[in-house]
């Protein structure tokens, strides 16, 4: 991955084909507890080459919608619709993945029910993933981790009705 490759995204191909495992253990822990509510969070799993191509795994994500879809305790965010992921900056390392401040964003995202995924908008969210690599252009971003504040002010943009309940909570 590199945080500033020249250019926009050239083709995206979405891997989104899974195995069915029954013996997964999650499943069966879901399907222990429906007293349990789990927030299950899928971190962006891409592969940007130099010429632009990005390659994405959606697996995780497909095997648990599609296997999860009767449990009502089940609550699915994943985060490969933000354009801020695919820039270096923000990765942490390779075995913490994101920073604390982008961890930080994935729990404001929980909290405003953002990024959230289900077999009902499974289709229209990868449509939307590839909406936004078409028109994201990396060098359009600064090369430095992204601000918990830009985050926010970028689902504002998408979502205005953030904007207007953070304005009344403000308020006296």
């Amino acid at each position: 991955m590199k945080s500033r490759n020249k250019g926009v995204i050239s083709s995206v191909i979405i891997d989104d084909k899974f195995q069915n495992t029954t013996d997964n253990p999650l499943l069966q822990l879901i399907a222990e507890h429906p007293e349990i509510t789990f927030h299950l969070l899928f971190f962006p799993r891409w592969a940007l080459d130099d010429k632009n191509a990005v390659k994405m795994n959606l697996k995780d994500t497909s095997f648990h919608i599609e296997n999860t879809k009767t449990f009502p305790n089940v609550k699915i965010y994943d985060f490969h619709d933000v354009p801020h992921t695919v820039i270096a900056t923000n990765w942490e390392d390779s075995v913490h993945f994101f920073s604390p401040m982008f961890c930080k964003f994935m729990a404001y995202c929980i909290e405003h029910d953002l990024h959230r995924v289900t077999t009902e908008n499974y289709d229209a969210y990868k449509k939307h993933i590839l909406d936004v690599l078409k028109s994201f252009n990396p060098s359009d971003y600064p090369d430095r981790p992204t601000t918990f504040e830009e985050l926010v002010a970028y689902e504002e943009s998408l979502h205005p009705e953030l904007k207007k309940e953070k304005m009344s909570v403000e308020k006296p």
